[in-house]
């Protein structure tokens, strides 16, 4: 009981604390079960919305650079998610992100002499209610995946992925002798 007091005001407190760190490009719908190590980045008039509950563990970032991200209600990143935003990401309700999953709506844009300094083609990413990405999961710009997926640890993610799918890296061992 004492552990669970303990637990609610230190969310009250960090909720409080992006408040006065974020006082206009942050919106905050409820309490927010975060760990003080949480990056939040947010430059050139990003937006970033946090629904209800919104639980990590540490080292998770978002960082909106002009775009906006949008979190639904009760979704829990794991260690060292990372989420970067140029254009627009959305995650709906209830999803869960294990640990290092990387989402990015944006690619940097190159020709043969190197990257062009500030330039990116973006897409959106659409991340419907409740799925589960596990680890090491990369979504790129474009995708849309719809409500109930299942992505497997490990698989890079890039365009449609149909309501209540199961996506996996097709993972055969190979092994070859050297001699």
């Amino acid at each position: 009981m004492v552990r669970n007091m303990i637990r609610r005001i230190r969310m009250v407190i960090f909720t409080l604390i992006i408040y006065i760190l974020h006082p206009i490009n942050v919106t905050i719908k409820g309490i927010q079960d975060l760990p003080l190590n949480i990056e939040i980045k947010v430059n050139h008039n990003g937006r970033i919305f946090l629904g209800k509950r919104t639980s990590a563990f540490k080292g998770v970032t978002f960082a909106a650079n002009k775009g906006r991200i949008e979190i639904g209600d009760y979704c829990f990143f794991n260690r060292y998610c990372i989420i970067v935003c140029q254009d627009y990401i959305s995650i709906g309700d209830r999803c869960i992100f294990g640990p290092n999953v990387v989402i990015y709506d944006h690619d940097h844009v190159y020709d043969c002499n190197g990257f062009v300094s500030g330039e990116y083609k973006t897409s959106e990413v659409i991340i419907e209610k409740n799925c589960w990405i596990g680890a090491n999961v990369t979504i790129l710009r474009g995708s849309h995946v719809g409500e109930g997926c299942v992505i497997g640890a490990g698989t890079v993610i890039q365009g449609n992925i149909p309501a209540f799918s199961v996506v996996k890296n097709d993972r055969r061992l190979v092994i070859k002798h050297l001699v």
